[in-house]
């Protein structure tokens, strides 16, 4: 009966003088605003500019609780971007705590190269510091060395972002100290800048890896769109045992894990085989990258690679990148070896969140003890006059 009514209807009105074209130009509009809407988003999404400036904007204060704010969890990032915040295990907040070590006066300068996982470590939570200088990842450095206090430089780096930043002779396009002494490292440097330099900003944006994800983002991540979604994760969780995008369960359910961590082929994986030679192309560049900034004036440069939770909680078929690098006879920087120490944990659950792709609390203060027993021996050794 329904169908004879629509029917009906649609007859009746084609028939009505004007409706035509009137319908057309509906369509139009529809087909026009469509394009429109298609081809900003892909231009969003492939500009890391552009998308960078979206995401401040509906992350900040001024987006407040309104329709076009992302989705916020505080039980995690995975959590979050699988809409998994109803099923309670996968829900843990963020616990970290910081406490000020009881050492001694500040001696020390330290420069923190770091990410997601220490940007948000305060200045008092290290031991024997005067300044703690953060910068976000490894570019756009820019820093005035004080010569009567000891300089420490820490890098750093989640596992998954390894191998794509450091294997390869581009990084030196990020070395833009103010007196750069060695001709080496200067001419690969330059290389490097031209290799980059020559890409056309829009060709290079074209290529952005992050595409599918921050096309999630910009035409889905509403907080309107937040219950349905959820919703429907909770049924394709309960019926498939199935995480939507880019996140994975753990083979014994219990945890969330970023997909390219545990996909074959992927840079970011803790599974994915390793080239031939890899480790050494990556011990090579620290090793450049040490020489760099001890030149420049560090007293002692440290690396300090954070494992993937899938390689503490998941080490099946871990490709063991961190103890090939750490454990490499030609590396000259120094390691915060937390891989180890995290090995030995008899419960390494209690190390990670189980819906983040980051350490708790515990996790975060093993790291800390690790660092601050070396400023405290740092601070002990002579100190510039």
């Amino acid at each position: 009966m329904n169908f004879v009514a629509i029917v009906y209807f649609k007859h009746y009105w084609y028939n009505i003088p004007g409706t035509k074209s009137l319908s057309m130009w509906i369509k139009k509009i529809i087909a026009y605003m469509s394009a429109i809407t298609g081809i900003t988003a892909l231009v969003l999404s492939t500009s890391k500019g552009l998308s960078k400036q979206v995401k401040v904007m509906r992350s900040g204060k001024a987006a407040g609780s309104s329709w076009w704010a992302q989705q916020r969890s505080l039980q995690g990032d995975l959590t979050a971007m699988a809409y998994l915040d109803r099923i309670t295990k996968f829900c843990e907040p963020k616990n970290h705590i910081f406490e000020k070590p009881m050492e001694g006066e500040g001696k020390i300068d330290l420069y923190l190269y770091g990410d997601s996982y220490t940007m948000d470590i305060p200045k008092e939570a290290f031991a024997n510091i005067d300044t703690l200088v953060f910068h976000y990842r490894y570019d756009d450095r820019g820093y005035q060395l004080n010569p009567a206090k000891k300089n420490i430089l820490i890098i750093e780096a989640s596992e998954r972002f390894v191998r794509e930043r450091f294997r390869s002779a581009a990084l030196l396009s990020n070395l833009r100290i103010n007196k750069p002494d060695s001709t080496a490292i200067a001419a690969a440097g330059t290389t490097a800048q031209k290799t980059a330099g020559n890409k056309p900003f829009l060709i290079a944006d074209l290529f952005n890896p992050h595409i599918n994800q921050n096309l999630e983002y910009h035409l889905f991540n509403y907080s309107f769109l937040v219950a349905p979604r959820q919703l429907k994760a909770v049924l394709n969780y309960k019926l498939f045992n199935r995480a939507s995008g880019d996140v994975a369960i753990s083979d014994d359910g219990k945890y969330l894990f970023y997909k390219m961590t545990v996909q074959q082929n992927n840079l970011c994986s803790s599974y994915d085989c390793l080239a031939r030679n890899e480790v050494s192309t990556i011990v090579a560049s620290l090793n450049v990258i040490y020489d760099y900034y001890k030149q420049a004036g560090f007293d002692e440069v440290y690396f300090s690679p954070v494992p993937n939770p899938a390689s503490i909680l998941q080490p099946g078929p871990y490709n063991n990148l961190i103890p090939l690098i750490q454990n490499n006879s030609e590396l000259k920087m120094s390691v915060i070896d937390i891989y180890s120490n995290f090995k030995q944990v008899k419960d390494p659950a209690k190390l990670y969140r189980a819906g983040d792709t980051h350490w708790n609390n515990n996790g975060l203060q093993l790291w800390l003890r690790l660092v601050n027993d070396i400023l405290k021996k740092e601070s002990k050794r002579n100190t510039p006059i």
